[in-house]
């Protein structure tokens, strides 16, 4: 009986990890507005950002948090309001674009549909416009494991 008190004790007073996903972009294409040509142009975009993907404790509104780089940026997150489903699927929207996870082959798909149809919308006191609006694209990538306190 000491025993299982001693263990118990030890596993509610030691650290507390989670199990986080870093999450590496592998292809990124979209469209960006070509000024010279006036026109909207096919391209490929650099994969070198990694996300993070963070269950969140204690809160009512995520229950994980999607961010860009080390450290969250309320600029370039995404909340996640429901946990994985029973097919281990997670979807998630935010500021920054609509996620979609499976952590059964630990996959995920991203997708940023600003720019293009959304011309002329007034956004943070500026008009958009198609030579200083967002690019839309869709990037695919895979994720890992990650022990974290």
């Amino acid at each position: 009986m000491k025993h299982i008190i001693l263990l118990t004790s030890i596993f509610l007073c030691g650290p507390v990890f989670s199990l986080d996903f870093v999450c590496q972009a592998k292809k990124s294409s979209g469209f960006y507005f070509n000024k010279e040509q006036g026109e909207w142009l096919p391209t490929i975009f650099s994969t070198n950002e990694q996300y993070k993907i963070v269950k969140l404790k204690n809160t009512k509104s995520c229950t994980y948090d999607i961010y860009i780089g080390s450290q969250p940026n309320q600029m370039m997150r995404s909340c996640c309001s429901e946990d994985f489903n029973s097919n281990g699927i997670m979807s998630c929207t935010g500021f920054d674009g609509d996620y979609q996870f499976n952590r059964n082959n630990s996959r995920f798909i991203r997708s940023f549909k600003r720019g293009y149809w959304d011309v002329g919308l007034n956004r943070f006191g500026i008009a958009d416009t198609d030579y200083n609006g967002a690019t839309p694209f869709m990037e695919i990538g895979t994720c890992n494991y990650e022990l974290s306190r």
